[in-house]
C-alpha cells in the first residue's frame, strides 16, 4: 500500500484547494485559532472526542439576506445543549456570537448556513470521557 504525501493528495484532487469550488465558505478553527477559507484546512483532529466518541454538540442557524435567523434563540439553545451534557463551552456566549458573525462576514455570503460544533476536546481513544485532553 502506498503512503501518500500531502502534495500527492492535492495534485490528485486540486479542486480541494481552489477558492469557490466548495460549498464550504469559511470556518473558525480552534485548532488554528482563526478563520480559514481553504476547504482543505477545514479539519478536526482524529483524536477529538466529537470524532471518535460522538461527545459534543452542534447548533445550526441560517443566514438569509445577511440576517442571522433567530440568532439569539440558537445561541441560547447551544448553551442549553452544553449544560444538558455537562460540556463547558470554549468561550463565553458573547465570544461565540462574535466568532460566528465574523466567520459569516469573512465568507462574503449573504445567504448561507452556519453550523457550530462544540467538542469535549482532544484526548485518547479510550471510553473514559475524563481522560487528559492531549493529542
Amino acid at each position: 500500500m502506498r503512503v501518500l504525501s500531502r502534495d500527492e493528495i492535492f495534485t490528485k484532487r486540486p479542486e480541494w484547494r481552489e477558492p469557490g469550488r466548495s460549498s464550504y465558505l469559511a470556518m473558525y478553527s480552534s485548532v488554528f485559532d482563526g478563520v480559514v477559507t481553504d476547504p482543505a484546512l477545514m479539519v478536526m483532529p482524529l483524536d477529538d472526542h466529537i470524532i471518535n466518541r460522538g461527545d459534543g454538540i452542534f447548533e445550526f442557524f441560517p443566514v438569509v439576506n445577511g440576517y442571522a435567523y433567530c440568532f439569539d434563540a440558537h445561541m441560547a439553545r447551544l448553551e442549553k445543549s452544553a449544560d444538558m451534557v455537562s460540556l463547558d463551552l470554549p468561550f463565553d456566549i458573547a465570544t461565540i456570537k462574535q466568532i460566528s458573525l465574523e466567520s459569516v462576514a469573512t465568507s462574503g455570503s449573504k445567504d448561507c448556513g452556519v453550523r457550530i460544533f462544540v467538542s469535549r476536546g482532544l484526548g485518547d481513544f479510550s471510553c473514559n470521557p475524563t481522560t487528559p485532553k492531549k493529542s
